[in-house]
């Protein structure tokens, strides 16, 4: 009997009986993995840099490579002819002494065309500050990704730790189930030798039916939370697995929280594209040479093919103050990002603080709970016996009993709790 009492308490005390036989076994890993996967921002993340890398090569041709150029141009000047008495409409004359119409020793109709071939030679500085501000966004989007996976990890951290206390739920509830089983053995033998009533079978058995009841609600509680977690993970499929148990301890304190990488990226991004904008001011020297047709006279524009080469030049003097406007806007620009860094370091200060004394005051109910159930181990071994005795009677038994649970269930809802506080430390502590 001493040894059907210990089987009893060991059952209550870890509530380690399993769940169901499964062949499926997941863990935190595989459910982190898939939702990493699943990510629009993961799976989006060569498209973006083949976009950045496109961009890239588009910035370098336009401002270190020649571009070359077919050109035409046809231009007819008609006038209204009074020439030798007689009046006349000329759609394109090339010369007339009385006639209305543009001064044809100013325009006169023309036609010209040809190839022309335009290199910029002071481009290398611009492209630089272009190659510069692209890195700054490929940058942007890596760190984006690395947030977005963080977030990922705590959510879904989050909803399997919720799965596994619906599990360790119902484990506890099968070995409840399974104390009951045989404890109504025990009465019904009990009331047949007349050491027990009747009515303390009623009683024991619909104690049963409770557990029952308890036991399907944390069931489908697990089953709510499991499809929620597939729907985090992007996993269609629907069929209830085991998960495994893991330990989530808390991280070793971090230096600079990589949450302000995003505010150290988005100032840099602003002035690399304060750089980028100043380009226009400097110089632009351009190498041309031209090949083709130029003429005025139609009759002899056989003779006019030719060759011009030259350099263009230009460079921004005034632009009406666009340029001191530009820096006001970009210093207001880097004192915003600097506020949103500032209040959001203190805000993940203030968080770890309280995840940190959340932490401390679970620890001491976990010792209190703990305390309680040393306590229960050794009252329901003097129940046993008074039972035996008929000492105790069955009502007083399942109270005693009920209340064991009761507190089981608070430690194992205490260390869940726990749990998700060590995982909210761990994310902000990042």
């Amino acid at each position: 009997m001493k040894n059907y009492r210990m089987f009893i308490l060991i059952l209550l005390w870890a509530g380690m009986s399993p769940l169901w036989a499964q062949t499926a076994r997941r863990s935190l890993d595989y459910y982190i993995g898939k939702a990493t996967e699943s990510s629009p921002l993961a799976q989006d993340r060569g498209n973006q840099e083949s976009i950045l890398e496109s961009e890239k090569q588009y910035m370098k041709n336009v401002y270190t490579h020649a571009q070359t150029l077919l050109t035409g141009n046809y231009l007819f000047v008609p006038i209204i002819s009074k020439d030798n008495g007689t009046t006349s409409f000329k759609w394109n004359a090339q010369q007339a002494n009385d006639y209305y119409g543009y001064d044809l020793g100013v325009s006169n109709g023309n036609v010209q065309g040809g190839i022309t071939w335009n290199k910029p030679l002071l481009g290398a500085s611009m492209y630089k500050a272009a190659e510069t501000q692209l890195g700054v966004q490929h940058d942007i989007l890596q760190n984006n990704i690395r947030l977005n996976r963080h977030d990922i990890e705590r959510n879904v951290t989050d909803q399997y730790i919720l799965c596994m206390l619906d599990r360790n739920m119902m484990g506890f509830a099968d070995s409840v189930s399974h104390v009951l089983s045989v404890q109504t053995d025990l009465i019904t033998r009990l009331a047949r030798a007349g050491q027990a009533k009747q009515s303390d079978v009623q009683l024991i058995t619909i104690e049963q039916r409770g557990n029952d009841e308890t036991r399907a609600a944390c069931a489908q509680s697990y089953h709510n939370h499991l499809m929620e977690l597939n729907a985090l993970c992007c996993i269609k499929d629907t069929a209830l697995v085991e998960i495994e148990k893991t330990s989530i301890t808390e991280t070793a304190e971090t230096g600079a929280s990589r949450f302000l990488t995003k505010y150290a990226l988005d100032s840099i991004s602003a002035v690399a594209s304060q750089r980028m904008y100043e380009t226009k001011y400097k110089p632009q020297l351009n190498l041309f040479t031209s090949f083709g047709l130029q003429a005025t006279h139609y009759s002899t524009m056989y003779k006019n093919f030719g060759l011009s080469a030259g350099l263009t030049f230009s460079m921004l003097l005034s632009d009406g103050k666009l340029k001191r406007i530009r820096l006001r806007e970009t210093d207001a620009t880097l004192r915003s990002i600097d506020i949103y860094k500032n209040n959001l370091k203190t805000q993940n200060g203030i968080r770890l603080s309280q995840c940190t004394s959340a932490i401390r005051d679970y620890d001491t109910r976990l010792q209190m709970l703990n305390a309680q159930m040393t306590e229960y181990k050794h009252l329901l071994d003097m129940c046993e016996k008074e039972i035996r005795a008929g000492q105790m009677s069955v009502f007083d038994y399942i109270t005693t009993l009920k209340n064991m649970i009761s507190v089981q269930q608070q430690k194992m809802t205490t260390e869940a709790n726990r749990t998700l506080a060590v995982n909210a430390y761990n994310y902000y502590n990042w």
